[in-house]
């Protein structure tokens, strides 16, 4: 479970959590949260911490708050490295929070009886013609990988684990840059996610125990069905105010919904 209190990522642990406004210091600045994603089939709550003082002053607080995007990525999907540069600029734009949710998507694959081997041979032709036309449109060094696809639960776990630091942004940038600008598949072990986590000052080791521990992987498992209980069925998927935006060609889509509030 986690708060984003000011843009900042903070753990809150596995502690039950009673959502009210309270008063965050004596000048009566307040902070409101605001508490979405609690699902039957997990025991995840994710939510937002606001400064009611920090905020009503630009955009009138109590008729309007910030809106949630809901980032669900796999490291492994191709066109989860477009949505993810592409989604940050757009959030920017209209003061929207991004909460980066990993989910194993191979999982999810399977329960939808999904195969990316099934696709027709010559739409796989032509995928690598057109991820060239996306970086070149979108100018980001994006090249195909000489080994796909890989494992990345280990990555993916990792994200959670970073998040406890308040590294999960900078941690995401570092693993998506290696695998899809630098054609590093190493990330997929410790070994080589050892060399993303140690230049943001965490100790590999410590990392890889924590990756490792039962409650973490309960947690990975949890996001996976949060995934499935909003319907997501792949990668990116993008949901706002519940509505789901699937691929990284429906940034307009997120964009007209933003703009709308």
């Amino acid at each position: 479970m986690v708060a984003s209190v000011s843009g900042k990522m903070r753990p809150l642990g596995d502690r039950a959590c009673t959502i009210r406004s309270t008063p965050l210091v004596s000048d009566s600045s307040v902070v409101v949260v605001h508490a979405d994603g609690l699902f039957p089939a997990c025991s995840i709550s994710i939510f937002t911490v606001y400064d009611r003082k920090s905020t009503s002053s630009k955009r009138g607080f109590d008729q309007k708050m910030n809106k949630t995007i809901r980032f669900y990525w796999d490291v492994g999907s191709t066109n989860t490295y477009f949505a993810f540069h592409l989604i940050r600029p757009l959030a920017a734009r209209y003061d929207a929070v991004i909460e980066y949710i990993p989910f194993n998507l191979g999982y999810v694959f399977r329960h939808h009886n999904y195969a990316l081997t099934d696709e027709p041979k010559a739409k796989m032709k032509n995928r690598k013609i057109d991820l060239m036309r996306w970086a070149k449109r979108y100018d980001l060094p994006f090249q195909v990988p000489s080994e796909f696809p890989i494992k990345t639960s280990r990555v993916l776990r990792g994200a959670l684990v970073m998040r406890e630091y308040d590294l999960e942004l900078p941690y995401l940038e570092g693993v998506f840059q290696r695998y899809w600008e630098e054609q590093d598949a190493s990330i997929q072990s410790y070994e080589g996610l050892a060399l993303t986590v140690e230049s943001l000052g965490v100790s590999a080791e410590t990392f890889r125990a924590r990756c490792e521990s039962p409650e973490l992987q309960r947690r990975f498992i949890e996001t996976t069905q949060t995934a499935l209980a909003e319907g997501v069925f792949g990668a990116p998927t993008m949901v706002v105010d519940g509505q789901i935006y699937w691929g990284k060609d429906r940034m307009e889509f997120v964009e007209d919904h933003l703009r709308a509030d």
